[in-house]
């Protein structure tokens, strides 16, 4: 996903703005109060659900309405637009320039979009993930790495979806016991048929004696056949 422009309407400082974006990384530069800060807000309000200021302040004085668009390309180079509105009345939709229709219509719908669109799949608050890992306020972004160890989990256990890994190690738990119990079983049973084939060597051994002696047996059974059919013809010939 890359952000290609933004446009702002009755937004803070803003009038009228479109600002566009390079590809790589873009350096926002400007004198303090030019609204750098609102450009990201107006981003993260967008595309994330996410506003650090109320809606009333972030409409420009005077005004009734803002207006953000923000212009996005896929990886396959199609460009939608989301558009969020807020003030006296409030709009939150992606329109498709191509087909030239809207594909949603509501916070619901847009989000739900939103998270497929970026890839979140619904598994991370796109406001949370905003807020701490995106759009981090100018200056904070070492501070929740100085928190509390319970303060740092709730941060970061979200992030790097660590209770889903807790689930999924959990679910996964009862599966590697039977394993472990199986394993154990087949350990017990190849131990009895090690004892049981503990004396095959010399069972082995004395199977090969007796086999030479069989077939020791069976040349002489073979001599005693010949010597007694000459002994028989003997007799025939002395009767």
């Amino acid at each position: 996903m890359r952000i290609v422009q933004v446009d702002l309407e009755n937004v803070k400082s803003y009038t009228y703005a479109q600002i566009g974006f390079s590809f790589g990384t873009n350096a926002i530069c400007g004198p303090n109060g030019a609204g750098k800060s609102t450009l990201l807000e107006a981003i993260g309000f967008a595309l994330f659900d996410y506003l650090g200021v109320s809606q009333a302040d972030f409409v420009r004085e005077g005004e009734k309405v803002a207006n953000v668009t923000v212009h996005v390309e896929d990886a396959d180079g199609r460009c939608y637009q989301v558009v969020r509105k807020c003030g006296s009345y409030g709009q939150y939709y992606v329109y498709d320039p191509e087909i030239q229709q809207r594909l949603t219509d509501g916070k619901q719908e847009t989000v739900l979009w939103l998270n497929e669109f970026l890839g979140t799949d619904g598994a991370v608050d796109l406001a949370v993930l905003f807020r701490d890992a995106v759009g981090v306020p100018q200056g904070l972004l070492t501070a929740a790495f100085l928190e509390t160890p319970s303060r740092r989990k709730e941060t970061f256990n979200p992030l790097l979806r660590v209770d889903e890994y807790e689930q999924v190690w959990e679910g996964l738990r009862e599966p590697s016991r039977q394993l472990d119990q199986l394993t154990q079983e087949q350990e017990r049973a190849i131990a009895g048929f090690e004892a049981q084939v503990e004396g095959l060597p010399g069972l082995q051994e004395r199977v090969a004696v007796l086999q030479s002696e069989i077939s020791s047996d069976r040349a002489d059974q073979v001599k005693q056949k010949e010597d007694l059919a000459e002994v028989v013809a003997h007799l025939a010939v002395l009767r």
